[in-house]
C-alpha cells in the first residue's frame, strides 16, 4: 500500500521568495530513465519478483546456512560475560613539568579491545591537559587485557578508559 499523496498543492507567485524563484526558472527539466528488472544482473541465492502492472520490482537476498557474523562486531562493557581485566602492569610517567607544579589530572580514551586484549584508541574523549594527554596515550597503546568473552567467545569491546594521574603523598 502507498501513501496518499496530496493531489494539488499551489503556491502563490508572492508566496515565492524572489532569489528562489529566479533560480526556479533557471533549472532545466531532467529526464529519469525508466529500468526495467531484466536489465540487472541477479546474484546467486537471489530471488526477484515484480508486480506486471505497476513496473515496480524487489530483489530479495537469501542464503540458507549464512548466519550473521559477530567476530566484527564491537560490544559495549556491558555486553560482555565479565570485564577484560588488564594484564600489564605499566603506568604512564607522570609529566615532571606538572608533578613539579603539584598539578593532578585525568584523560579519557576511547578504546577498542580486540579477541586477543591488544588495544588501540579510537580516540581522546577528554583530558585536562595536553601534558598527560600525551603520556597516557603513549603509555595505553601497550597496555594489554584479557580478551573480551561474550558467550564464550572472545570478541571485540570499546569503552572508554580512565587513566588518572595522582600525585602520592
Amino acid at each position: 500500500p502507498r501513501p496518499q499523496l496530496p493531489k494539488k498543492l499551489s503556491l502563490k507567485a508572492a508566496d515565492i521568495p524572489r532569489e528562489l524563484s529566479a533560480a526556479a526558472q533557471s533549472v532545466l527539466p531532467v529526464e529519469i530513465p525508466r529500468v526495467s528488472a531484466s536489465s540487472f544482473a541477479i546474484p546467486s541465492g537471489a530471488s526477484l519478483s515484480a508486480a506486471p502492472a505497476a513496473g515496480d520490482f524487489s530483489i530479495a537476498l537469501f542464503s540458507p546456512d549464512a548466519r550473521p557474523d559477530i567476530s566484527s562486531d564491537i560490544f559495549s562493557v556491558d555486553m560482555l560475560d565479565k570485564i577484560p581485566r588488564r594484564l600489564d602492569s605499566l603506568r604512564p610517567a607522570y609529566p615532571r613539568q606538572m608533578l613539579r607544579r603539584g598539578i593532578e589530572g585525568e584523560v579519557s580514551l576511547e578504546v577498542v579491545i580486540d579477541q586477543s586484549g591488544a588495544l588501540t584508541i579510537e580516540r581522546v574523549v577528554s583530558a585536562t591537559n595536553n601534558f598527560f594527554r600525551d603520556s597516557a596515550v603513549q603509555t595505553a597503546r601497550s597496555f594489554v587485557y584479557e580478551p573480551p568473552m561474550r558467550g564464550g567467545k572472545p570478541v571485540r569491546a570499546r569503552f572508554v578508559l580512565p587513566i588518572p594521574f595522582r600525585i602520592s603523598k
